[in-house]
């Protein structure tokens, strides 16, 4: 065969077109990340769009109400449908997380919906961070703190994350299409579900929009929280390590240790003795000599002791993680010092909580004052499990931070069932029928929150007249708050006062803005 008949060479392969640029830039791997880059599903989607308008709802209802509680039982559902729950330790944390929700719908008191909130947020940050890997009885502080601060950078893969699901469904022909036409519909709905909440107060009502601006806050707010709620399911779906590396610095070598905790224990056990010998036979001259009363005397210090039991505790905890490993030549004293320290510690609390209750007994309570000595037997809590910890028991996993932070959760979740406000009131006016309902302090029964209210009314009926009248002109002429939202600003505390005032007071309460609504 001739040169000529030969077939002519194959063509040159031809390159692939450059892939399309995302909807946003390419993102350096995340430090907790897989080899392979997890991707969203669609209920996650659906559920972090649906919690963040929830979140907005909440904002601007207050956070005591029933949207904050669908936030966190649609972000529970959410990651847990989508099976990125796969550890016996994240699955209990969402599950505390779950049960303490309906608090945020069932009590009004500020401080108390505020712990509740945190206490959420730990257990779903710890929850999405030990997804897929490790066990909260197994982390360090560093570990802790980590894993609840991770979403705030992680946010941004959970960006890509988003540019890969877009990709994806506009890949698969029809969803692809599906997605194209809500794009499309959002803005079309959005003029005119706009025009149509003008022109009809009821149909705003039903949308909880009013005008124009006040939509595009819905719409905006919504966003901003979607943006932020992608960290958690982000983190949800990254590997990460089991442990955290605790730093080690050279730090404290065990003579200075030594000297450390021993000097702490000396100056404790010398407070302590000192408490001893009062008790026995010199608070008489004490008070004396000092022109105080017993209640007085106890008001100057229970802040100041508490402060000294929990700042003990952090001191050991950065002291035992500075020093410097023990040689073979070397005596520990770290573990019988820590161990006396944390007894004193423990003494130093009883000394707190027998002064505050002192002082309560003279005084009555306050929502400061129950909550110092709701510190008070935390923080003595934490003191026993921190020396059992350095005492050995378990010694093979680092359970004491997990300890706090189960320990905090239920703290919170008590003081829910506590209910402080109400407990508040009833002591306070209880203690005053005892001393002739002559000094109850009705200026702070009108300051407490919706929870105390039903309590106050039924307790009214024991007061004397002239006490009943003051109380009730100062609970039934506080301005009431018409800004509501619906079944989504729901709080049971709030419905029942409603309901207790209207039965008891003699005239509607009054109000700044009757028509005002909540936009």
């Amino acid at each position: 065969m001739s040169i000529s008949d030969s077939p002519p060479p194959p063509p040159p392969p031809v390159a692939p077109d450059p892939a399309p640029e995302g909807l946003t830039p390419q993102l350096a791997p995340s430090p907790f990340a897989r080899s392979e880059k997890p991707d969203l599903h669609m209920r996650e989607v659906g559920g972090i769009l649906l919690a963040a308008f929830l979140a907005n709802l909440a904002a601007r209802a207050g956070l005591a109400g029933l949207a904050s509680t669908l936030v966190v039982v649609v972000i529970a559902g959410s990651l847990w449908s989508a099976d990125r729950l796969q550890t016996r330790s994240s699955r209990g944390l969402i599950v505390a997380a779950v049960l303490l929700a309906p608090w945020l719908a069932v009590r009004a008191a500020p401080e108390l919906t505020a712990s509740t909130l945190a206490a959420i947020v730990v257990c779903v940050a710890l929850a999405v961070g030990i997804s897929r890997t490790g066990r909260l009885l197994d982390l360090s502080f560093v570990g802790v703190v980590a894993h609840v601060t991770a979403q705030a950078l992680e946010w941004t893969y959970g960006l890509d994350m988003v540019q890969r699901f877009v990709r994806k469904t506009a890949e698969r022909g029809q969803a692809g299409a599906a997605l194209r036409g809500v794009v499309v519909a959002v803005p079309v709905i959005f003029v005119f579900g706009a025009l149509l909440a003008s022109a009809d107060d009821v149909f705003a009502s039903f949308l909880l929009l009013d005008d124009l601006p006040s939509m595009t806050g819905h719409v905006v707010l919504t966003l901003l929280f979607a943006v932020g709620l992608l960290g958690v399911f982000s983190r949800a779906a990254h590997e990460t390590p089991a442990e955290v590396t605790e730093p080690r610095a050279s730090g404290l070598a065990p003579l200075e240790v030594m000297i450390v905790l021993a000097s702490l224990a000396l100056l404790f056990a010398g407070f302590v003795i000192t408490q001893v010998l009062v008790a026995v036979d010199g608070l008489d001259h004490v008070l004396r000599t000092e022109g105080l009363t017993q209640a007085e005397h106890a008001r100057r210090g229970f802040f100041q002791l508490l402060w000294v039991a929990a700042l003990s505790l952090g001191l050991l905890g950065v002291i035992r993680a500075v020093r410097r490993p023990v040689t073979e030549t070397e005596r520990d004293r770290f573990r019988p010092l820590a161990l006396i320290v944390l007894a004193l510690s423990l003494a130093i609390a009883g000394v707190a909580l027998q002064r505050l209750l002192a002082y309560i007994d003279t005084f009555d309570l306050t929502p400061l004052r129950l909550w110092a000595l709701s510190a008070i037997i935390w923080v003595a809590v934490t003191i026993v499990g921190y020396a059992l910890s350095i005492a050995g028991v378990r010694s093979k996993v680092s359970w004491f931070p997990g300890f706090m932070v189960i320990s905090a959760a239920a703290f919170v979740f008590a003081m829910n069932v506590v209910n402080p406000d109400a407990t508040i009131a009833k002591h306070n006016i209880e203690q005053s029928l005892e001393r002739g309902a002559s000094e109850l302090d009705v200026r702070l029964l009108g300051s407490l929150s919706d929870d105390a209210v039903p309590v106050v009314f039924d307790k009214m009926g024991d007061l004397p007249d002239s006490v009943r009248d003051t109380v009730s002109r100062e609970l039934c002429t506080e301005p009431v708050d018409e800004m509501t939202f619906g079944p989504f600003g729901w709080n049971r505390s709030d419905r029942l006062a409603e309901k207790v005032y209207d039965d008891n007071c003699a005239s509607p309460r009054p109000t700044d803005n009757p028509s005002r609504r909540g936009d």
